[in-house]
């Protein structure tokens, strides 16, 4: 009975030798439009110094943004990394008109839906639901759309904030002692049933 524990205690050390270790993290990327070099995907507005101005024409006119967050750059690898959560927070700034001005909001990944809300100069924050986490997972990138519905405004900025686990591989001396703890149960182990 007492060897069967050993052999088992053994080949669980051995086991944890090869493991990664799971330490908290968080990946952050920000996308500022008062800056022209920020790349995005596609716009029908324009760029201004105060950010990507929008403005409704129409129904099928409107002017709309797309862009994309990749947080592979700030050390999210996917397949190794897991995201548990994450939150998005666009700033529009409101030209200050009389008018009430609207924008719709498409998240890709995160519900696969559109949020419509009136325009005010703030943040808006958008958290993510599972299909989201799925896709940030999948590839480590989130795309978004911001579509003028009525009036004008600006998209200052952008950011995405993903929490998660960070997977790293137990160190090397760390990984050759736990093989050894192991080698050595293993042996007592074989050395007690004979």
């Amino acid at each position: 009975m007492k060897s069967s524990i050993k052999t088992i205690l053994a080949g669980c050390t051995l086991g944890l030798s090869s493991m990664a270790m799971a330490i908290p993290a968080t990946w952050t990327d920000t996308l500022d439009f008062t800056d022209n070099t920020t790349q995005i995907n596609y716009s029908t507005g324009e760029f201004r110094a105060d950010g990507y101005y929008l403005r409704s024409n129409g129904a099928l006119a409107d002017d709309f943004l797309r862009y994309e967050h990749d947080i592979t750059d700030n050390g999210f690898n996917p397949g190794q990394d897991v995201a548990t959560s994450a939150v998005l927070n666009v700033e529009f700034l409101d030209d200050s008109d009389k008018r009430k001005e609207y924008a719709r909001v498409n998240l890709y990944g995160l519900f696969n839906g559109d949020f419509k809300f009136e325009v005010d100069t703030g943040v808006e924050t958008y958290n993510a639901g599972l299909a989201g986490l799925f896709d940030i997972n999948l590839d480590g990138d989130m795309n978004i759309s911001v579509r003028a519905r009525r009036g004008d405004f600006y998209v200052v900025s952008s950011e995405l904030v993903v929490n998660g686990d960070d997977y790293v591989p137990v160190s090397e001396p760390a990984s050759v002692a736990l093989l050894g703890l192991g080698l050595i149960g293993l042996g007592f182990a074989r050395r007690k049933q004979s």
